[in-house]
């Protein structure tokens, strides 16, 4: 019974994370601030078709989340009912902590040997690939974790709310977007020393070397959009499928 009361809420959340972040692509490319890929490259219908499985992935994940917050409530008991507020900022806590495990192992990873400007085909190809790959994971994982987490934390609340839903999932993904992207930041002012060439005026590294500066603005401003995208449609998948999943448990 329980089993099928949690698949219950399932379209509930994929149906809320699609739909909310189709509308936002689509009210951002009516207004001219997404610019989507060439036609020769990915068809316009076919872009927007990707945008409404990744809004599907998102309250998939957020679903997830919420069960097994839910899960874990029901064995922990109300026992420790009283430190509900307290379970929750200790969970937020570590969740940017995450992040920010994260963002630095990206940096170490990626921005630091290109800021720098050191040649990546120097390693070898098995090092390499192996980068590669645990870069792909950090920058598919970090915004996957925003809903997961997000569910996780509501779905443990003794009585989930809507509203607190939605503001922990927008809050989630724009804190967890800063943690992010902080380390980042202080790795390259920090750490990355430009090489001779970048030195010299004018400088001599050729076009395929970008500065620090560089790295923080795309960075910045890549880290800002996705955070505020991935909070807020969590934040609705979580809000609408909290409202679905207690008229449910009503019944």
């Amino acid at each position: 019974m329980a089993i099928r009361r949690s698949l219950f809420h399932l379209p509930a959340f994929a149906l809320s994370g699609a739909g909310t972040l189709l509308l936002l692509m689509w009210l951002a490319y009516r207004w001219g601030w997404l610019s989507p890929p060439s036609t020769d490259v990915v068809p316009l219908p076919a872009f927007f078709v990707l945008v409404l499985l990744i809004g599907a992935g998102l309250g998939l994940f957020t679903w997830l989340g919420f069960e097994i917050g839910r899960l874990r409530h029901s064995r922990v008991g109300r026992s420790s009912g009283g430190d509900q507020r307290g379970a929750y900022l200790r969970g937020f806590a570590l969740s940017l902590l995450l992040f920010l495990v994260l963002g630095t192992i990206y940096g170490l990873v990626f921005i630091v040997p290109e800021a720098i400007g050191r040649p990546r085909s120097s390693a070898s190809s098995t090092a390499m690939a192996l980068l590669t790959v645990l870069g792909y994971v950090v920058v598919v994982g970090s915004p996957a974790l925003v809903p997961l987490v997000n569910g996780l934390l509501i779905g443990a609340r003794a009585k989930p709310n809507a509203l607190r839903a939605f503001l922990g999932g927008l809050a989630l993904g724009v804190c967890g977007g800063i943690a992010f992207l902080l380390p980042l930041i202080l790795l390259i002012r920090l750490l990355v020393i430009p090489p001779a060439c970048a030195q010299t005026e004018p400088p001599t590294c050729g076009h395929l070397y970008f500065g620090p500066t560089f790295w923080m603005e795309v960075l910045s401003i890549l880290v800002a959009s996705g955070a505020l995208l991935v909070g807020f449609s969590s934040g609705v998948a979580a809000g609408l499928g909290v409202l679905v999943a207690r008229l449910t448990e009503r019944r």
